[in-house]
């Protein structure tokens, strides 16, 4: 009897114990909007800024920032028009320029009606050009604000 008993139990214990492992795994899954393809554009676009913002990754962030752009309806264009920035800003950031100019562009041909997003990119599509020689080599600023030390002296 006893030894039924523990072998009840410990069935009981491995049963909870599983179904425990199988809800935490579901509820801390890296990204629940990968397992629905129906969310809104809006949802794709505050996980598209965490991978990118939070968790620094950019492969993810850059599928999203995509699928934003494509899942968008004619409701979220301004949604669309973010996602399309920051695609330009991500790609500026990896040194990747000729498509962060793409997506400039296309910010500002395609969302001409989202006028604060269009002449950030605008600003982004001028700062480049002028920044780029005939050599193709580009100037960019990487330390500026009043905390930079003018003396040289190491950090």
């Amino acid at each position: 009897m006893t030894i039924t008993l523990t072998l009840a139990r410990t069935s009981i214990r491995s049963t909870v114990f599983l179904l425990v492992l199988m809800a935490t795994t579901a509820w801390t899954e890296p990204s629940i909007i990968e397992a629905n393809p129906n969310t809104d554009a809006r949802q794709l676009l505050q996980e598209a800024m965490h991978q990118d913002e939070a968790l620094g990754n950019a492969t993810a962030a850059l599928d999203l920032y995509a699928r934003v752009i494509s899942a968008a309806t004619s409701e979220e264009r301004g949604v669309a028009a973010t996602a399309q920035l920051r695609l330009g800003l991500l790609y500026e950031r990896l040194q990747r320029d000729a498509e962060a100019q793409q997506a400039f562009i296309a910010v500002v041909t395609d969302y001409a009606n989202e006028h604060d997003i269009v002449q950030q990119a605008q600003a982004r599509i001028t700062r480049t050009a002028s920044n780029r020689d005939e050599s193709g080599i580009a100037a960019r600023r990487v330390w500026d604000g009043p905390g930079v030390d003018l003396e040289g002296a190491p950090s």
